[in-house]
């Protein structure tokens, strides 16, 4: 048996991927662009699938992959978070324009679990919206005067909850009210625990929820759905069986080759959060929100989102 890691960050498996596949020191693999940047002080990284080859590789979908570095929110300076929010925001509206979106109803669908801290990223981010599309038919010349966008947000539940899967419910939602676009926003799993709460990955070839834990669900893609989609997330737990092998690869380097045949916890995986989960899953909701926000309702400053 040999040891694979779970994660849903592009970042790091094309970090992993590198080491093997890249043709030189340059770190460049086959259909897969890379770059780095910054918005605002804040550092990106961004991820381009650009051929099947790039697939292969890194097991990802055509596509790109957008990371922005965010660090720990918890003690940073609401001119920071607010700098943050706008790296977030105008990544959303680089990918929207390039998924071609131009105007109508978005919904954002917060995925996940909101009785499980480590999985209720996206209900606290839909908590945190400004929606807007009942205005629009309500209260048109309030909409009109302060040029909302056409927002809408639901939080689909898990299927233990529901007994129905999160995509189907998105897909009768986006049929129901004409959505144009659809933001999937879902709590993530990361390979490396210096990332844990530490980033925010953008995505715009849709998610597949539970993934990166194992737990398969049926995907959220425009296939599907009909509309662009586009996924926002933060790596919020860890595999245990990553996340002792790569302890112990820092550690014994020379004994990698053992570890990788070695059955670490044979009879069922673990899942690790950070200790402080439950401020990090609100702290990155209202962050996600008010990106979402900004991104959707251009007139509104972080001050006016604050009084609504």
């Amino acid at each position: 048996m040999i040891f694979s890691y779970f994660s849903d960050m592009a970042s790091e498996i094309r970090e992993e991927k590198v080491k093997t596949y890249a043709e030189d020191s340059t770190g460049k693999l086959d259909g897969v662009e890379y770059s780095e940047y910054e918005r605002y002080g804040v550092k990106i990284n961004k991820i381009s699938i650009i051929s099947e080859e790039g697939e292969k590789i890194l097991s990802k979908p055509l596509g790109d992959y957008i990371t922005v570095q965010t660090g720990d929110i918890l003690h940073k300076e609401e001119s920071e978070i607010q700098s943050i929010a706008s790296a977030i925001s105008d990544e959303i509206v680089y990918m929207s324009k390039k998924l071609g979106y131009y105007g109508g109803r978005v919904i954002a669908a917060g995925l996940g679990n909101k009785n499980l801290t480590s999985d209720s990223l996206g209900p606290a981010v839909c908590d945190g919206l400004i929606v807007t599309s009942h205005l629009k038919e309500q209260n048109p010349k309030l909409y009109s005067d302060l040029h909302f966008g056409d927002l809408s947000a639901f939080c689909p539940g898990v299927l233990a909850q529901t007994g129905m899967e999160s995509s189907s419910l998105v897909l009768a939602v986006c049929k129901s009210y004409e959505a144009k676009l659809v933001l999937a926003i879902d709590s993530l799993a990361a390979k490396e625990v210096g990332n844990l709460c530490s980033c925010v990955q953008i995505c715009s070839c849709g998610i597949s929820p539970g993934s990166g834990v194992g737990n398969y669900r049926k995907e959220l893609t425009k296939d599907l759905l009909g509309v662009p989609v586009i996924s926002v997330g933060v790596p919020m737990v860890v595999d245990s069986k990553t996340l002792v092998f790569e302890a112990i690869s820092k550690l014994f380097p020379d004994k990698t080759d053992i570890l990788q045949t070695a059955d670490i916890f044979p009879d069922r995986s673990y899942f690790v959060t950070p200790r402080d989960i439950d401020i990090c899953s609100q702290n990155f909701g209202d962050l996600i929100a008010m990106a979402i926000n900004r991104a959707f309702h251009k007139n509104l400053s972080f001050e006016d989102m604050a009084q609504i």
